[in-house]
């Protein structure tokens, strides 16, 4: 079963939960919109006649530009899953109350128009909340699932409404979608978001600037031109299928009868897109194309609308009409709609894409109302029939600039692919799709060849791509082809790749010598003596891999290789490691350890991919030492983590030995948060609270926010609340040290380019607790964006100043937050003078410094040994015998603060050492 759904969903680890918890909200407010709008139709037919439908279009499109434009400040401002809980909590409320109004005709109007702007609302929010929730890769993969919630969920609602109104009134449901967002809306709570990645950039399309922009895109971009026109004529016959099926059903059914039959047809239909979706629409794109079957729905109409004007829109012609329309609106046609956008750029697409959902539908809608009202009005007893006769004449435009697309699609589609692989479509392919690819695959461009073998790896249709194509004169291309055509369930390239064995390119050789060592190795044997070491090395690999009872590092040949010296000898090793890393094969355990014995930091990376394939507890110590080199730390890191438990007890123990290299122990905090563990998480708020060494801390501190911030990990809150206030409490004590010192530059005199070191270290040194007390806060309130907050308090803004100082605030009050953090807080925070914050922190840094001579006192005594010795410089430049003496015995007890060039420290001719 789980291979089943493994194969149906492409889930990786950790995605489950987040696309549960998506899924069932979109279930939820698809659930409730049905439900509400089973209600509003049933209502509205009962109440007004079908005319008055077209006033309320009008006034949807008007309203949802307006609104369109306000949500996106909303979402921008609170967020995109906070503005998506206070549209729900909101839309819950409102239709509550609708439900208590009484139901005249001004109140149906009302909740007709208020569901339409719900619907407008809530999905563009949960898409924008499921972009923030997933990266671009992910949501490629997992859209479509999720999406199917939304399907799943308008199946559940019309089907409960019809059930439902066998005993209640069809006003209840009002409240039963009300409850539907609020438990929606609980849920939505529970979900784990990264706010503090900024949202998408999002351009109002209400703005006269981004109009502009979009017409002119539309002008320069024919393509883009055609989807719009595409976009305006499917809206307008969809609007006037919808306006004429609910003026049929208003005539054929009593208006107590209403309710029941929306519910149960809503239900039908959504029943069948969910059919559709799940079975129909991947295979007739498949089978039809994406032109062909973006034409399937507009060809549905077009014979419904001229079926309805021979037979003069009879009643069951309208309901197959319009179930063409359900049916396959938010299924096949989404899809293919999608599709046919894929091949533009990416910028292009977002902007033309924004502009036809927002501006030109609500505008096609709004004039098409306008139309539909004008029909009823002059046309009221042959309304159906020349409604019916309006949809065929827009399905046949529809259907006629649909098909005319196939061409420029294709072209866009060559134009993706010489682009590369960033913007070709990741869908399904279709069978026109697949003849521009085989194309581009018989190109004489590297770029465009490639890009076409990514595609084809990507969709998993490798088998296309021809054996041939190893005859490619492109070393790029031959190198990638040698990475997707070799297969165990093909032979056409083995010839073909033994050719490339004589390649003027080493690197051809050895690509060719690594396919055929996986599938056919004694072809690989004359390979052995290649002028190339790096040739050799890989057929040398694969004979001892064909031979179990030779132990490798007893072959002469790999001997030989081993011992040549020079960049000759540095390609051996670094091909042999790939080789290693290739197979994983443990056989080749002492050889790993024997090479990794060399003084090359370039065979690090390859050494630790070989060793994270073959995993050995020999090899940890090798790898952790390997910490303190720059090139492939990352590499390492993995590799380690691969190690599991055993390198973290390694890692441990090297963190608690004092006598550990320094410069291993620098980058040991940042491994650990790899791990992501709750036993990680607890080693490192330990090494944050007795750790030495104030740079090795900070590591540990940016290690333990990233882990708190990718895992579920549980912290020592009351531990984290104390060093942040150790934090704030050490600003306060720099700045008083720094203040009599800033007040005497001022005034001018001896050492003043001395001083204003001191004061610059000083500020150096105040950011940087800041610095760490905001991390710590972020690690203590992880859902909250602290970065945002700490560089609003820099802002020129007083009123952006005066929000953050209002939100850290309440964040002091959280439960947790140590006794006095909050006063801190706004005493670092609120907008106010150095002196006075000084004066006003006496309750937490007693007796600060009153003069500029005993603010030098006590920087002589600082631990931070930088700070005493420039403070110590400064204060001999001042030649006051006081402050030398006190320098004199400072550097006594501590010879290092003894800068070179300081004047002389005694008058009684003592000498003392000076650090060089």
């Amino acid at each position: 079963m789980k291979n089943f759904w493994t194969r149906l969903v492409d889930l990786r680890e950790g995605e489950g939960r987040p696309v549960f918890q998506a899924f069932i909200v979109l279930f939820g407010l698809i659930a409730a919109h049905t439900m509400l709008e089973t209600a509003r139709d049933a209502m509205f037919l009962t109440k007004l006649p079908p005319s008055m439908l077209a006033w309320v279009y009008v006034l949807l499109a008007g309203l949802s530009l307006i609104v369109a434009a306000y949500n996106e400040r909303f979402v921008r401002r609170f967020g995109r899953r906070n503005a998506l809980i206070f549209t729900l909590v909101g839309s819950g409320y409102g239709t509550a109350m609708l439900h208590f109004l009484p139901q005249t005709a001004a109140v149906v109007f009302a909740i007709y128009v208020w569901s339409g702007l719900l619907g407008t609302v809530l999905i563009v929010q949960f898409w924008l909340f499921a972009g923030q929730l997933f990266t671009v890769a992910q949501g490629k993969r997992l859209f479509g699932p999720i999406a199917a919630g939304g399907v799943l969920g308008a199946v559940f609602g019309a089907s409960s409404a019809a059930g439902l109104l066998m005993v209640w009134r069809v006003k209840s449901l009002l409240l039963v979608s009300a409850g539907i967002m609020i438990i929606t809306c609980l849920l939505l709570t529970t979900v784990a978001t990264d706010e503090t990645r900024p949202p998408a950039t999002l351009t109002s399309a209400g703005t006269p600037g981004a109009t502009k922009g979009r017409y002119s895109l539309l002008r320069d971009n024919p393509y883009v031109l055609r989807m719009a026109a595409v976009v305006g004529l499917s809206t307008a016959a969809v609007l006037t299928t919808d306006y004429l099926f609910k003026t049929v059903a208003a005539a054929a059914y009593p208006p107590r009868e209403l309710a029941q039959f929306f519910a149960v047809y809503y239900a039908i239909l959504n029943s069948a897109a969910l059919v559709v979706q799940v079975l129909l629409s991947g295979p007739l794109v498949r089978r039809l194309g994406v032109v062909a079957a973006a034409g399937v729905l507009p060809l549905l109409l077009l014979g419904g609308g001229a079926a309805g004007v021979a037979l003069g829109g009879v009643a069951w012609l309208v309901l197959l009409t319009k179930g063409a329309d359900g049916a396959l609106r938010h299924s096949l046609h989404r899809v293919t709609s999608e599709l046919l956008g894929m091949p533009l750029p990416t910028e292009v697409r977002e902007r033309s894409k924004t502009f036809m959902e927002t501006v030109l539908s609500r505008g096609v809608q709004a004039l098409t109302a306008s139309t539909l009202f004008g029909i009823s009005a002059v046309a009221l007893d042959a309304a159906p029939r020349v409604l019916a006769g309006v949809v065929a004449v827009l399905a046949l435009g529809w259907f006629a600039l649909t098909m005319s697309m196939r061409r420029p699609y294709l072209d866009l589609f060559r134009q993706a692919l010489s682009r590369g692989s960033n913007d070709v479509p990741t869908q399904e392919l279709d069978l026109n799709s697949v003849e521009a690819v085989m194309e581009a695959l018989s190109s004489r461009e590297p770029p465009r060849v490639v890009g076409a073998l990514d595609l084809l790896v990507e969709r998993g249709r490798t088998r296309l791509v021809p054996g041939l194509i190893l005859y490619h004169e492109s070393e790029e291309v031959l190198l990638r082809a040698l990475e997707v055509v070799p297969a165990a369930d093909r032979s056409d390239w083995v010839p073909l790749t033994e050719r490339l064995l004589a390649h003027p390119s080493d690197l051809v050789r050895v690509a060719a010598v690594r396919a055929l060592a996986r599938h056919h190795p004694e072809a690989v044997m004359r390979a052995q003596s290649d002028p190339s070491a790096a040739v050799r090395a890989h057929a040398t690999f694969c004979r001892l891999q064909a031979d179990d009872g030779i132990e490798p590092l007893q072959d002469l040949g790999l001997v030989g290789l081993l011992s040549l010296g020079g960049e000759e000898g540095r390609a051996a090793r670094l091909a042999l490691l790939d080789a290693i890393r290739d197979s994983g094969d443990a056989r080749w355990t002492e050889t790993l350890v024997s090479m990794s014995e060399s003084a090359d930091p370039t065979i690090v990376p390859h050494a630790a991919m070989a060793m994270q394939r073959v995993q050995n507890p020999r090899f940890i110590p090798f790898l952790v030492k390997q910490l303190s080199v720059r090139e492939g730390r990352g590499t390492v890191r993995e590799a380690i983590v691969q190690h599991g438990d055993a390198a973290f007890d390694e890692l441990e123990r090297v963190m608690r030995d004092p006598r550990s290299d320094p410069r291993v122990r620098l980058h040991i905090p940042r491994t650990i948060s790899r791990f992501g563990n709750q036993r990680a998480a607890d080693l490192l708020g330990e090494l944050l609270a007795r750790e030495p060494s104030g740079v090795v801390r900070y590591k540990v501190l940016r290690g333990l926010g990233r882990l708190v911030a990718e895992n579920r990990v549980t912290i020592d809150a009351k531990q984290i609340g104390q060093q942040t206030r150790k934090n704030l409490v050490e600003y306060l004590r720099l700045l008083s040290l720094e203040l009599p010192i800033t007040a005497e530059l001022r005034r001018g005199g001896r050492g003043a380019g001395s001083g204003s070191l001191v004061v610059g270290l000083l500020d150096d040194k105040m950011r940087q607790s800041l610095d760490r007390a905001f991390r710590l806060l972020q690690i203590l309130h992880k859902n909250e964006d602290i970065r945002s907050v700490h560089l609003a308090l820099a802002s020129k803004d007083k009123r952006v100043r005066a929000n953050a100082v209002e939100f850290l605030d309440a964040l002091a009050q959280s439960p947790g937050t140590p006794e006095g953090s909050r006063e801190i807080m706004r005493l670092i925070a609120d907008e106010m003078t150095s002196a006075e914050r000084v004066a006003r922190a006496t309750p937490y840094i007693p007796r600060p410094p009153s003069t500029y001579q005993s603010a030098l006192r006590r920087l002589l005594r600082e631990k931070d040994a930088s700070l005493a010795a420039l403070a110590a410089y400064h204060a001999l430049e001042l030649e006051q015998d006081a402050l030398r003496e006190e320098v004199d015995a400072a550097v006594r007890e501590r010879p290092a603060l003894a800068l070179p060039g300081m004047p002389p420290l005694s008058r009684r001719g003592a000498e003392v050492p000076v650090a060089r």
